[in-house]
């Protein structure tokens, strides 16, 4: 069947958007084809669907989708989750408490969830046009299934030149340490050629993919001989 998915809100990694990723990934892998939109996207939306599932209280989607049946998710006994009044619509809640508030009959469907393990990347380094194509590229890279990236740094012009999506978060500038315990709870640190990034990254044992200039990159292994990079060793060679 084509299923689509319908929210106010779905870039954010917060509840609903989560909980639709979850339930379009398990419509998916029973073979249905399924569209998610939101508000910013519903210019997008082309013809019919045989079930169309809309998430809280989102009325716009009733007048612009065609399909031959709509069920809502009402997520909570929040204004924003108010019932939609629809001749041919069917309720889905998480508990039965949501459905007695509203006073509605209603299907009682689990929240999805998926733990799934996914590959979590962060890149340290200055935001400059230097640096333009290796961050271009881990965001492509960040686009695929099960991959989350995290850039650390100061922005001199260039975040506004990258397609940023939800699976890509950004965090301000901040000290050594706080850096190194970050960088710590990631399994993959990635950074321009091999520098103080990457050196670093094989002192805390990380997985390492270093970039050039054009944005192509490689996982590099970490050397044996890496302990020469510890600072105590640098005085016995001036």
């Amino acid at each position: 069947m084509r299923i689509g998915l319908f929210a106010p809100e779905l870039k954010s990694k917060t509840g609903m958007p989560m909980y639709v990723e979850n339930m379009a990934k398990s419509l998916k892998e029973v073979g249905h084809e399924v569209e998610c939109y939101d508000y910013d996207d519903r210019d997008n939306i082309k013809g019919k669907y045989d079930i169309a599932i809309i998430h809280s209280y989102a009325p716009l989607f009733l007048e612009i989708v065609e399909a031959d049946h709509f069920k809502q998710v009402i997520h909570s006994m929040n204004e924003c989750d108010e019932p939609l009044q629809h001749t041919k619509i069917d309720y889905i809640v998480p508990r039965e408490q949501i459905s007695d508030y509203w006073g509605i009959a209603a299907k009682i469907m689990p929240i999805p969830v998926d733990i799934t393990p996914r590959l979590s990347i962060i890149a340290p380094c200055t935001f400059d046009p230097q640096r333009l194509p290796m961050l271009k590229s881990l965001v492509e890279r960040a686009k695929e299934e099960n991959v989350e990236l995290t850039l650390v740094g100061k922005d001199h012009g260039v975040l506004g030149k990258l397609k940023l999506h939800r699976d890509v978060m950004v965090l301000p500038e901040m000290n050594h340490d706080a850096l190194v315990a970050l960088m710590e709870l990631y399994d993959e640190v990635a950074g321009l050629h091999i520098g103080t990034v990457t050196i670093e990254a094989w002192f805390l044992n990380k997985k390492t993919s270093v970039y050039d200039l054009e944005g192509n990159w490689k996982y590099v292994e970490r050397p044996e001989d890496y302990l020469k990079h510890h600072y105590k060793e640098i005085a016995k060679l001036i």
